[in-house]
């Protein structure tokens, strides 16, 4: 078990490191531009606001154009929670799930909006119009354990919907 902790501790560090995961904060100003729905088309300009409920949750995977297999490994890992467990909320419009490459200039300012860097997953609960970022590092701490991993997200995603 130690030797475990120790190989995730490290997994953990190199991934800060090399800017697989990224440290996040609270900010708010507006989404001009974003990528790479995972769910349908890719949305080549601003996101209509009327288009969408004014109060529901976005998931975003952050990625860097050059990946591991690790940060591959984890979209996936979040993309089969929010398709398989979260169906008719995305279809109602109550979840906002997409994976963004960070390095295309056109996704500049959503990356700055979260200030994602990397691989990273960020869940904001939008209430009121008001954004309440959170960045979601318990998917890098339970990598190695895709049931874990998967449960745990589907209990916060449930939490952040319930709130």
């Amino acid at each position: 078990m130690k030797k475990i902790m120790f190989i995730l501790i490290l997994f953990g560090l190199a991934a800060s490191l090399t800017g697989c995961a990224d440290i996040g904060a609270n900010v708010d100003f507006a989404n001009d531009k974003t990528a790479n729905i995972a769910m349908g088309a890719a949305v080549d300009g601003p996101v209509s606001r009327a288009d969408v409920p004014a109060d529901r949750l976005e998931i975003f995977y952050f990625h860097k154009t050059a990946r591991c297999q690790s940060c591959t490994t984890v979209e996936n890992y979040v993309s089969d929670v929010v398709r398989e467990r979260f169906a008719e909320e995305v279809k109602g419009g109550l979840i906002d799930f997409r994976t963004i490459n960070v390095d295309l200039p056109e996704n500049e300012l959503i990356a700055r909006k979260f200030k994602a860097t990397g691989s990273s997953l960020y869940l904001n609960r939008i209430t009121g119009g008001q954004d309440n970022i959170e960045f979601y590092s318990d998917v890098w701490r339970l990598f190695g354990n895709e049931e874990a991993l998967k449960n745990q997200l589907e209990i916060k995603i449930k939490s952040l919907l319930e709130s």
